[in-house]
């Protein structure tokens, strides 16, 4: 169970997999909506909420990815001021100390955009956010998808509080 008022950062898949008409590609099979209409209008309304009370965060490499792959997803968060969070050297600092420790999550240069995860720690561990991710953890993959450093444990060794989406909208009451 997790704090009442606690403060929420979302990643990019969560909003990408939200809508129905932007496919989220696995392998070259689209993925089946984990969400029936209802559940995702309820999920929309339920984020909106969060964020005009302050309490969903999207971090810039997160609003970053967004743009490109969801932009309408981001216009429905962005619209509300507090759903902002801005990077501080505190945040910088942790940011460098996880590319350090996982060496994949270091930028690259041949991506679009800048790689979210790290961010999206740094920003949990600094300022004590849940993060609300459909990343699954390693042992859960496969293929070379197996070697990358993901989300969820990185969440687990540095003991940040991290959820799925659908985690966060049962939690909130707004699915069942």
């Amino acid at each position: 169970m997790l704090p009442e008022m606690g403060i929420f950062a979302i990643d990019a898949n969560c909003i990408v997999g939200l809508d129905n008409k932007h496919v989220v590609l696995i392998g070259q099979q689209p993925a089946t909506a984990e969400f029936t209409k209802a559940e995702q209008a309820a999920i929309w309304i339920g984020l909106e909420q969060l964020a005009a009370n302050g309490r969903l965060k999207v971090i810039p490499a997160v609003a970053s990815e967004l743009r490109l792959r969801n932009p309408e997803g981001l216009a429905r968060l962005a619209k509300y001021t507090a759903t902002r969070a801005v990077r501080t050297n505190l945040i910088r600092l942790e940011y460098q100390e996880l590319i350090d420790r996982y060496p994949d999550w270091a930028p690259r240069g041949d991506e679009n955009w800048e790689q979210g995860d790290p961010w999206l720690v740094a920003f949990a561990i600094v300022r004590g956010y849940c993060i609300v991710t459909d990343e699954k953890p390693k042992r859960h993959q496969r293929g070379r998808r197996r070697n990358k450093t993901k989300i969820p444990d990185v969440c687990d060794i540095q003991s940040v509080p991290h959820l799925t989406l659908r985690g966060l909208a049962e939690e909130q009451g707004w699915i069942k």
